[in-house]
Formats: C-alpha cells, structure tokens, sequence
C-alpha cells in the first residue's frame, strides 16, 4: 500500500502542468467551436469541449513521472518570532 501511495504523490512541476493544461483546454475550446460553428450543433461543440477538458485532467492531475523531474523548490520556513505572535 505504501508503494502505491508513494507512486501517486509527489511534488510536480507546476509550470509545466499548469502550461499543458492552459493550452489543451484553450486549443479545445477553438476547435469545438469552429466545428460546432460548421456542422451548427452547440451539442457537438459542448462534446469536444467537454472532451478537452477530460484530456487536460488526464494529462494534468496524476504526478506523471515527466513532472517531476524539476520540482519546485520552496523557500524553508522562518522561525517564529515569539515577540511577535504575542504582542497580536
């Protein structure tokens, strides 16, 4: 259980996710519209939407190994002052 919680968290890219993500649904809504704007059917273009937006999940939201190879790199936490907590 503990091999399969590892390999479903870990620390991604977030640059690269969030680009992948923008772009997919983007290019998604300009070609459902265009083809919904051809065949006249807000049904298709609301199908290849819809499609996008699952493929842009898919793509996006399990940590792929791709993701991270360059994770982010936070900042360590500052100790707390306690002056200063107290004092609010």
């Amino acid at each position: 259980m503990d091999q399969i919680k590892k390999a479903l968290e870990g620390k991604i890219g977030q640059r690269l996710a969030d680009r992948i993500n923008q772009e997919t649904v983007v290019m998604g809504a300009i070609v459902a519209w265009l083809v919904g704007y051809f065949v006249d059917s807000l049904y298709i273009t609301m199908l290849i939407f819809g499609a996008s937006v699952v493929a842009a999940l898919v793509a996006c939201v399990p940590p792929w190994p791709m993701y991270r190879k360059y994770p982010v790199v936070w900042l360590p936490n500052r100790p707390s002052n306690e002056k200063a907590a107290k004092s609010q």
